[in-house]
Parts: C-alpha cells; sequence; structure tokens
C-alpha cells in the first residue's frame, strides 16, 4: 500500500471532523499531512461559493414574496458552513497543483517567455494581467481539471455528502430558522411561512449551483497553485 493510500482514511476523518464537527485542529493536522512548506502562510481572504449561491437563488426565487428574508436566513444558517467548504477545497486544490512537477515546469517556461526570468526574481505574482494572453494561458492550464472526470465525480460526491449529510436538514427547516431571526429582529417583516415544498426546490437549487461553482473554485485555485510554485523557484 501507498504512502497516500495509508493517508487516505485518515484525512477523510480530518476532513469530516473540520467540516461537521468545526474542529480546527483537525484542519491544521491535515495540512501537516500534506507536508508543503506553501501552506505555512496559508492565507484564503476572499471566498466565492457563498455569494454565487445565494445570488443566484435570489435570481432563481425571485417570484417569493420574502426571497430577500430567504437568503439573509440562508447567509446565517449555512453561510459559514459554505465557507468551510471553500476553504477546504482551496487546499486540496492547491495540494494537488503543487505536486504537478510536469505542469509547473511548462508554466514556468511560458512565464519566462512572457516576463523574462529576471522579472520572477523580483515579483512575486504572475500571470494576474487581464489580456488576451493570460486568459488563454490559464484556460489552457485549468482544462486539466474540467477534463478529469474522476476529479469532477469526487468534487461532485463530496458535495453531494456534505449537503445531504449538513446542508440539507437546515434548508429544510428554513421557516423554522427565518421565524427565530424575525421574533427577534423587529426591522424584518414577516410575510408568509416557507413550505416544505419551497425549501426542497430551494435545496435542490441550492446543491445544482454548489456543484458548479466548487468544480470552478477547484479550477481557479489549481491555477494559482501552479503560479505560486513558479514564482516561488525564483524566491
Amino acid at each position: 500500500m501507498t504512502s497516500s493510500a495509508k493517508k487516505k482514511p485518515i484525512i477523510e476523518k480530518l476532513e469530516y471532523d473540520y467540516l461537521i464537527n468545526d474542529d480546527i485542529s483537525s484542519l491544521n493536522t491535515l495540512m501537516s499531512l500534506y507536508d508543503n512548506k506553501n501552506f505555512r502562510n496559508f492565507n484564503k481572504n476572499k471566498y466565492y461559493i457563498k455569494s454565487y449561491i445565494l445570488k443566484n437563488l435570489k435570481k432563481n426565487f425571485w417570484y417569493l414574496s420574502d426571497i430577500d428574508q430567504i437568503i439573509r436566513s440562508l447567509d446565517k444558517t449555512i453561510g459559514k458552513d459554505l465557507d468551510k467548504f471553500e476553504f477546504l477545497l482551496s487546499i486540496k486544490s492547491e495540494n494537488k497543483s503543487f505536486n504537478d512537477k510536469k505542469l509547473i515546469d511548462d508554466l514556468e517556461f511560458c512565464a519566462i517567455n512572457y516576463y523574462g526570468d529576471s522579472f520572477l526574481f523580483e515579483e512575486n505574482q504572475i500571470f494576474t494581467e487581464d489580456n488576451k494572453y493570460v486568459y488563454e494561458t490559464k484556460n489552457k492550464y485549468i482544462k486539466k481539471i474540467y477534463n478529469d472526470r474522476n476529479l469532477i465525480a469526487n468534487i461532485r460526491k463530496d458535495v453531494k455528502k456534505y449537503s445531504d449529510t449538513y446542508l440539507k436538514y437546515k434548508v429544510l427547516n428554513l421557516d423554522v430558522n427565518t421565524n427565530k431571526q424575525l421574533a427577534f429582529d423587529m426591522d424584518m417583516i414577516y410575510t408568509e411561512d416557507i413550505t416544505i415544498n419551497q425549501a426542497k426546490e430551494i435545496n435542490d437549487k441550492l446543491v445544482s449551483l454548489f456543484y458548479n461553482i466548487a468544480i470552478d473554485v477547484y479550477a481557479d485555485y489549481y491555477w494559482k497553485g501552479l503560479c505560486i510554485e513558479v514564482i516561488n523557484r525564483y524566491h
């Protein structure tokens, strides 16, 4: 049995304890198991999944009279849970990119041709410009993610498992959470109960949106990880 195969059940247990039990020590242990110097100062200060899901849920269920209150309640109820999932997803994606040495070599060659080697010694970021060449270069590398059927299937599996075992209950009890929030906030106006069918529709759409944005976020952090590894060779 390979070292990575031996680590798999341990990693899965640590991921579960972090996501479900909010155990930060499990996250720290997980990052140490990845054993990469880049995670020593890992910092994520921008999140995409929650805002994408809430924005599109509001668009999709615009006809509900209390949609604004529903979105606020979802933000309060599962917002931090979505951020936790994204944080873990980002780490897993960058860890994959850090170990893809052939693509890092290839991207380094592209960076030298585009910037010159002296630039790489002086700067700490590459391919952040908004132009056609950077766009096409990024798309060329993240195609590896979108074309990897097994990886996409695993991301979808993780999303579904997290949604079904942890988020679904909160969404289906949205009306309870909304009423509790209304009871303590005099600025919010009660309109009507959310039916169980509406809650199910919201949950189904949430999971569908979650699938899409999780894959995009994974691909984006994979690209960032490749760029980080190129720069680290010069610092």
